[in-house]
């Protein structure tokens, strides 16, 4: 990715309830990698995840998705294509980093981590 944001379209449900099947993410390259953010990867295998940030862990990062079992195997921060900056969901548009969103997924993410385990 270059520095300009680019537009993904998310497949799956990893990140359901709060991303759902075909929410629209605009990805930002250029933004810095956080704790709790939902950024967009490579994985070792080609694929391409949108999942969120569970760890920093020197030059890697540990990505996991809200409604996944387990983390994902860690990876190396230059996978990161970027974090996201902007969702489109059903016609509104989410800011991820807005106060509501942020304490609504926190919410979300501790409901899900009991019900799977």
């Amino acid at each position: 990715m270059s520095g300009r944001p680019h537009a993904i379209r998310a497949r799956g449900d990893s990140m359901f309830p709060l991303i759902p099947d075909g929410t629209l993410l605009l990805v930002h390259p250029e933004k810095p990698i956080r704790l709790g953010d939902v950024v967009v990867a490579r994985l070792p295998g080609g694929g391409l995840v949108a999942h969120r940030v569970l760890a920093l862990e020197g030059m890697g990062v540990r990505l996991r998705g809200d409604n996944n079992p387990r983390a994902d195997e860690p990876i190396s921060c230059s996978d990161v294509m970027g974090s996201v900056v902007l969702m489109l969901r059903k016609g509104q548009e989410v800011r991820p980093d807005a106060l509501w969103f942020r304490l609504l997924t926190r919410a979300v993410v501790l409901v899900m981590r009991r019900i799977r385990g």
